[in-house]
């Protein structure tokens, strides 16, 4: 298999927003949004940074960041069924390290929400030291916060 990072591209955006996983355009839904392909176009628009994963030449998934404070950012994370044939693998951990290792360069806060029904993603974001506390308005939800590590 073939894995590779580079900063999105419009064009990457449209090639997913059509072939989200299911979870994820259900997790955009209950937060609100019209639909899945709404909430990645608008989250892309948005953000500060953000990236697209191809896996053999597909695209896997966009992850971004968004600016809210000066030191604190909203992530998200947004993938296609090809997430699916990667997941058990050490490498979709690896890149989401990579990920927010690189967005807390710029915030020393990274924080998001997530659904506690998905609980492979929760299990993610545990092993790259977030920490999941319950959504004070949506206990269905855990708001989840990373800082960064001062050396």
């Amino acid at each position: 298999m073939n894995f590779k990072i580079y900063p999105a591209q419009q064009k990457d955006i449209d090639q997913l927003k059509y072939n989200l996983r299911p979870e994820d355009e259900e997790k955009c839904i209950r937060g609100g949004m019209p639909s899945g392909a709404v909430a990645l176009q608008y989250s892309f628009d948005i953000s500060s940074f953000c990236f697209v994963s191809y896996l053999d030449d597909k695209v896997m998934s966009v992850a971004g960041c968004t600016e809210e404070l000066p030191e604190c950012a909203n992530v998200w994370f947004m993938s296609s069924p090809v997430v699916d044939t990667f997941s058990g693998q050490k490498g979709l951990l690896k890149s989401a390290r990579w990920f927010f290792e690189f967005c807390e360069q710029y915030y020393p806060i990274l924080y998001g929400q997530i659904y506690k029904d998905f609980t492979g993603m929760c299990r993610l974001l545990k092993k790259c030291d977030f920490k999941l506390k319950t959504h004070a308005r949506d206990k269905e939800q855990f708001f989840v916060v990373r800082e960064r590590k001062e050396i």
